[in-house]
């Protein structure tokens, strides 16, 4: 024996149905509590998207000086600041290179950075000497002071020109504040070359 089917009352089933889409219809716009909420959730979200872009972006660098003219050197290329120590003059190594130093028990060829630059250094004795990262030959840089760490944005750096340096080509670019940023690829090809030279 067959169960006897229920009826469906298709009328209340319509309603129902109309109740739930009324519901469902109440959109954003008609809930400003609920927009604004969301709207500064999604703010929210896209601040910390840009700020872990511009981070991303962001280099740090140490702020050195040659006389009263400022670089920078990225931080990934330097190892140590240390201050001058006594050195071994190479002979007929040309003014670029400094000399050699003992640095934690090896040979450092130490080269003036204002040379490197095509500059005069004011003071060609004193000043900080900047251990490379570079581990074979071992080079470092001699220059007037050391100002601490900076941070720049690698995408507003501005095209080096000659203002400062006929050697042009070993910047990356300047920052907006005029600090003249130092390509450490191109820095490293002119030291190791000078340095085979000598």
């Amino acid at each position: 024996m067959r169960a006897a089917r229920k009826r469906v009352n298709w009328q209340s089933l319509h309603a129902e149905l109309e109740r739930r889409l009324a519901r469902l219809g109440e959109t954003i716009d008609s809930d400003a509590g609920r927009r604004h909420a969301m709207l500064r959730e999604r703010a929210r979200r896209l601040s910390v998207v840009a700020k872990g872009a511009a981070s991303a972006r962001l280099t740090r660098a140490l702020r050195c000086r040659i006389g009263n003219e400022p670089y920078a050197l990225p931080l990934d290329c330097a190892r140590e600041v240390i201050p001058p120590s006594r050195r071994a003059i190479v002979p007929g190594a040309g003014e670029e290179v400094h000399g050699i130093i003992n640095w934690r028990g090896e040979f450092v060829t130490t080269f003036d950075l204002a040379a490197v630059l095509g500059l005069t250094r004011a003071a060609p004795e004193g000043g900080r000497i900047v251990v490379l990262r570079i581990e074979s030959p071992r080079l470092a840089l001699i220059v007037d002071a050391v100002d601490g760490i900076v941070q720049f944005d690698r995408t507003s750096l501005q095209p080096a020109v000659e203002l400062r340096a006929r050697r042009a080509d070993l910047f990356s670019g300047a920052t907006r504040d005029s600090v003249l940023v130092i390509d450490p690829i191109r820095l490293i090809a002119r030291l190791t070359g000078d340095r085979a030279a000598a």
